[in-house]
């Protein structure tokens, strides 16, 4: 953060990927809000180094994950963090108050990214799943964050198929056409 901060006059975008680190290790949404909140001094200097943040939306957080399985998958991603939430309401309200406090930053564009590379281990459910995961979410945001624009995952390779579900398509492939068939946005 400090080389970005310090070494860049001006730069195009920012992936913002710590703050979900956050949503993860906190034990509820209120202590999730409140570390969200410790950021914004980070955050403002960013928005006025930058013309776009990338908020990444990933990592569903142990208190909310329809798996309790904590064995370790890859660096800080425990299984259950590879999972949807147990109850989307609770989903829903941290997304939306996610995007609410994003919004906040107006001088900056901001793209929410749901999941990172659910075509490998990083999601331990099928396509399905990862849509209805996407369908609730950009939801979500859109009603936080009305000018903030949702996207798909940033997925491992086009040519890949899901290891949740190899019957499947290309899994960029079945959101785009899950989305056409749902009037979803997909900016």
């Amino acid at each position: 953060m400090d080389i970005f901060l310090n070494e860049f006059k001006d730069h195009y975008a920012i992936r913002l990927s710590g703050f979900e680190l956050e949503m993860y290790l906190s034990p509820d949404a209120d202590t999730y809000l409140r570390h969200l909140e410790q950021q914004r001094g980070t955050l403002t200097m960013l928005s006025q180094k930058t013309r776009k943040f990338i908020i990444l939306i990933s990592f569903m957080p142990q208190w909310l994950s329809n798996s309790s399985d904590r064995r370790r998958i890859e660096g800080n991603w425990s299984n259950f963090s590879a999972h949807s939430p147990k109850d989307y309401e609770k989903w829903r309200q941290l997304v939306k108050s996610t995007a609410i406090y994003f919004s906040q930053f107006k001088n900056v564009e901001r793209y929410y990214e749901i999941w990172n590379e659910p075509d490998l281990f990083y999601w331990q459910e099928g396509t399905p799943e990862y849509l209805k995961l996407y369908d609730e979410t950009i939801r979500a945001l859109k009603s936080g964050d009305s000018q903030g624009k949702v996207g798909g995952s940033a997925t491992n390779g086009w040519q890949g198929k899901p290891k949740s579900s190899p019957n499947s398509d290309i899994l960029n492939l079945e959101l785009i056409r899950y989305a056409k068939r749902n009037s979803l946005p997909l900016d």
